[in-house]
């Protein structure tokens, strides 16, 4: 069983799935919704496509309750702001149904979250299919649950695939409420770096071998280069195995607090 040290930035994992399987998997979950999703990405897109989750309340009668969008749309940008409570369903936050399972959209930037630099922004993606769609996929599901087990001190909650376009990236931030992710590069242009890390003062690199696996310690802050061909992952959320409490959000949150992101990314001195 292997855990990182306090100089590891991420370790290698077997892949288990060639990229050439995980890309049929993805352009099958994909295949209903893409045609709409495609024409509408926006600059700095990120989309999110979900191949196994455990949220309860991402059942059909749930989903798209205004409580569960405003518990995402807030996770996402890191902040409860209630001015915009009236406004931001439609403008910041819109949603599709499909019979395969649900699109949604959201946008974080300087209007409506802490980031304090008025090129600090993301078009935020996420396909959710249904347990019905996932039907199929549980064998891989199942093998990916069993490697995780064996091969680290956590439990996987979640698989999606990430697609960042052309031009696209994320900046500084560190991953909250799991102790690793595992990504498995499906494309890429094999030299920009899948991530980049900055720990004990070092900026340290994360490869972009397609079809490679990492298992990267993101509670270590790191961004992702911008994009010069699509980059597509398979990403393993893992909590710890026995958590005793919901974790925090995925996503960094500034709080009630007066500092931004901005302010956040000067005292790492990135």
């Amino acid at each position: 069983m292997k855990e990182f040290g306090k100089n590891d930035h991420y370790f290698n994992l077997e892949s288990i799935y060639s990229a050439d399987q995980l890309k049929m998997i993805y352009n099958e979950l994909m295949n209903e919704c893409w045609q709409n999703m495609e024409p509408m990405l926006k600059e700095r897109a990120y989309i999110h496509c979900y191949l196994y989750y455990t949220k309860d309340n991402w059942s059909p009668d749930r989903i798209l309750s205004k409580h569960q969008l405003r518990k995402m749309y807030n996770g996402i940008r890191g902040w409860d702001d209630q001015s915009d409570i009236n406004e931001y369903l439609g403008k910041w936050c819109k949603t599709w149904t499909y019979s395969t399972g649900w699109m949604m959209y959201f946008y974080a930037g300087p209007e409506n979250c802490k980031s304090g630099d008025d090129k600090s922004f993301q078009n935020i993606y996420k396909f959710i299919p249904n347990q019905q769609t996932l039907e199929k996929y549980k064998p891989i599901i199942e093998q990916y649950k069993k490697q995780i087990e064996l091969e680290t001190s956590g439990k996987l909650i979640q698989l999606m695939f990430t697609l960042l376009p052309v031009g696209s990236g994320l900046d500084w931030h560190v991953d909250t409420g799991m102790v690793g992710r595992f990504h498995s590069v499906i494309e890429n242009d094999g030299k920009t770096p899948s991530m980049i890390f900055k720990q004990n003062d070092q900026l340290k690199d994360i490869p972009a071998i397609r079809g490679e696996t990492y298992y990267a310690n993101i509670n270590v802050p790191h961004c992702v280069p911008l994009s010069k061909s699509p980059r597509l992952h398979l990403l393993g959320c893992v909590s710890e195995k026995n958590p005793t409490v919901e974790g925090p959000t995925r996503h960094q949150a500034m709080g009630d607090s007066d500092r931004t992101w901005a302010d956040w990314k000067k005292d790492l001195g990135v």
